[in-house]
């Protein structure tokens, strides 16, 4: 079974290569999930830096799944990712120029998507502006240093609830009127 991220992950890389291959990149083996510093033969790696619960409504309660079977709902996530161009590309095969021309595509793809769908639900592909400081922070956060890189946001992930809870159903209530005049206390 994959997990919702690696579901996730898959789907983002098959939108970004069906964008960026054959024109920005030459194969699809060219874009990866990656994170900075890694070592491959690939020119674009997204990377998954941070994960933030969804809460569009408030906090979740339980949902009725039968007569007596509640469960929480599921949890809806926004994936943080970063696109960054490969600069231990072998060969030194990787110039100034190809990283611009890599993240402009990049940044083409996100603000050119339609939606992805994750097991039936639309998700949403957003540019996400970062201060340069909370961009210094997170390249430091990885070990690398600052560089050039495209920041966006998929969301709501969807991240199934496993916590299942039996609940007897209410059966009968009796109540007076006498207690019903004092509060509802007999």
């Amino acid at each position: 079974m994959n997990s919702v991220f690696t579901l996730a992950g898959e789907g983002l890389l098959a939108y970004f290569r069906g964008e960026l291959v054959p024109g920005v990149l030459g194969s699809p083996d060219m874009l990866q999930l990656a994170y900075p510093g890694m070592d491959g033969e690939f020119r674009l790696g997204l990377c998954l830096y941070e994960l933030e619960e969804v809460r569009p409504h408030g906090p979740p309660g339980l949902e009725r799944v039968g007569e007596d079977v509640h469960k929480l709902p599921d949890l809806l996530l926004a994936l943080r990712f970063l696109a960054f161009a490969n600069r231990k590309a072998a060969f030194g095969s990787m110039e100034a120029g190809d990283e611009l021309l890599l993240l402009e595509g990049a940044l083409r793809a996100v603000h050119g998507c339609p939606g992805l769908e994750l097991e039936g639900r639309r998700l949403r592909l957003s540019l996400q502006p970062l201060t340069q400081g909370e961009k210094a922070s997170l390249w430091q956060s990885l070990h690398a240093p600052l560089q050039p890189a495209a920041y966006f946001t998929l969301e709501p992930v969807p991240l199934p609830a496993a916590r299942i809870r039996r609940v007897p159903p209410v059966r009968e209530v009796r109540a007076s009127a006498a207690a019903l005049g004092n509060g509802g206390r007999p």
